[in-house]
């Protein structure tokens, strides 16, 4: 008997549902934004450097990076393991996070979301 499995969201798909999640959970002082070249694809962006996380938080004065992948089978880059280890050296925080859930599960580790929302 093959068991069949259901299909693993995209990371894309993680990434939106997790903005998706901030845009309601989020408090009023968190700012968060994408970062360009988190889909994949290859970015001209000048200063762009390879390996940056797909999101950024800031947190009363807190940075907080969410490096997204899917919830089965996302491994972290050479690249993006040297761009996490530059980030906590400056001081800041890095997620990485197997989905969406995975992520805001993390993050409210971090930072106290709006209790009435569920992840």
């Amino acid at each position: 008997m093959t068991r069949v499995r259901a299909p693993v969201a995209s990371e894309r798909a993680e990434q939106r549902a997790f903005f998706d999640w901030l845009e309601t959970a989020a408090p009023p002082d968190l700012f968060f934004s994408a970062c360009p070249g988190g889909d994949g694809r290859p970015t001209r962006t000048p200063g762009f450097r390879a390996g940056t996380p797909d999101a950024f938080l800031i947190y009363r004065g807190r940075f907080i990076a969410v490096e997204m992948k899917r919830r089965r089978g996302g491994v972290v880059s050479p690249e993006q393991a040297a761009a996490h280890a530059a980030i906590a050296t400056a001081g800041g925080v890095v997620i990485v996070a197997a989905g969406w859930a995975d992520a805001a599960a993390q993050l409210r580790r971090l930072v106290p979301m709006r209790a009435r929302i569920a992840a």
